[in-house]
């Protein structure tokens, strides 16, 4: 059975009928009317989320649990996403094991971009 309710966009007011297949709760439905709304602050809100979506992704993508033993410093990097995608920071450089160290950096596009870079050193004297 579709139940058919009203939200209302949290930064603006606006109502927005909102269709589901269950009965939601106010929280549910403003959120939904949020996420449809085309007001300045839901689209700002919006590309916030994405732009989290994306950073936390890359760094699941780079910095798997399985790579290195500290998660403690893969969870340091992802406090510092909500940072840049509000635009308090810029980057954020963490060395992570003495070997690898993690650049999350905010492009002047609104993008994030992660780097991974490996630093080894050899040497031999005779």
């Amino acid at each position: 059975m579709k139940h058919n309710q009203t939200g209302f966009c949290k930064y603006c007011g606006q109502a927005f009928a909102i269709e589901s297949d269950k009965e939601l709760t106010e929280e549910q439905l403003n959120k939904e009317a949020s996420w449809k709304c085309n007001c300045e602050e839901a689209i700002h809100a919006r590309a916030v989320e994405e732009y989290k979506k994306t950073a936390n992704t890359s760094i699941d993508v780079l910095f798997g649990k399985e790579e290195f033993s500290e998660e403690s410093a893969v969870e340091f990097l992802r406090s510092a996403v909500p940072l840049l995608a509000e635009r308090k920071i810029l980057s954020v450089t963490v060395n992570l094991d003495g070997r690898f160290k993690a650049k999350l950096t905010s492009t002047v596009k609104g993008k994030v971009k992660v780097t991974k870079t490996l630093s080894e050193k050899w040497e031999t004297e005779d």
